[in-house]
């Protein structure tokens, strides 16, 4: 008998606090979800489990990052009373998130003003800001999206292809001399054509799968952060040299497809 258990991640929604999003450039409302690492017997939870982390997922622009665990977090049931929640933050949290909010105006409206640290500082926070998000999306594996929905579309458009004129190709010939070279009838070169396309298919969508991420959720989130600040090309190189050397997704942008991203946002 196969006994399956092991440990997994159960996610529990404990509800929404106030946070200051590095994206949004403000105090907003984040979801929060605590992390609690479970023993299961095939697959089903066995007692409460360790709380490992607890994940803030900002409600405006989806930004997310995962904290040690922070059981003692005021915590509303609902996202619309952001003022209620902001009385729960500490004075001197507030008065943090008043200074940030301050450096981001001006970096947003006077990025001249800025010194050369401050700006790398501007630039390196709108990064790191969406690593933790990132990162997680990259652990969790190849996810289905829109471009391997229509290549699966178009594999089974092949299939279809051959079930219903695969036969008529074969009268006419223009396909006799694949049969040949390959010793196959029509049924089994249908076959293994459908074998190859598939698996075809299936490495072009995993190995592609991050630029796809990028291009989607990362470059247009980031160019936005980023675009009030118009980071040099040398601002951004250095940010993402930094980045990659200690090993971290962000440092793997594409800086081609970010300032393309920023220029549109720019208006540019």
């Amino acid at each position: 008998m196969l006994i399956v258990w092991g440990e997994k991640i159960r996610r529990d929604r404990r509800g929404f606090c106030a946070n200051y999003c590095g994206l949004c450039k403000e105090p907003v409302a984040f979801e929060v979800t605590d992390l609690y690492k479970v023993s299961h017997l095939y697959y089903i939870s066995l007692g409460s489990g360790e709380l490992t982390a607890t994940e803030l997922k900002c409600t405006a622009c989806g930004n997310e990052m995962t904290l040690q665990p922070m059981p003692d977090i005021p915590v509303q049931p609902g996202r619309d009373d952001l003022e209620s929640m902001l009385a729960d933050v500490p004075p001197d949290v507030q008065k943090e998130w008043q200074e940030q909010r301050e450096k981001d105006r001006v970096a947003r409206e006077n990025p001249e003003q800025l010194s050369k640290e401050d700006r790398l500082d501007q630039v390196a926070q709108s990064f790191a800001n969406m690593e933790n998000k990132v990162a997680s999306a990259i652990a969790e594996g190849v996810k289905v999206d829109g471009a391997m929905m229509l290549g699966f579309g178009a594999w089974v458009l092949l299939l279809l292809f051959f079930i219903f004129l695969g036969e008529h190709l074969v009268k006419l010939g223009v396909i006799s001399s694949l049969m040949q070279s390959t010793g196959l009838d029509g049924f089994g070169l249908g076959m293994v054509t459908m074998l190859v396309s598939g698996v075809a298919i299936l490495i072009w969508a995993t190995a592609t799968y991050k630029s796809r991420y990028f291009k989607k959720n990362v470059y247009p989130q980031l160019a936005t952060s980023l675009a009030p600040l118009r980071p040099t090309h040398d601002e951004l190189e250095s940010v993402r040299t930094m980045l990659k050397s200690n090993g971290l997704q962000m440092g793997k942008v594409n800086l081609d497809k970010l300032e393309a991203a920023i220029l549109e946002r720019q208006g540019r």
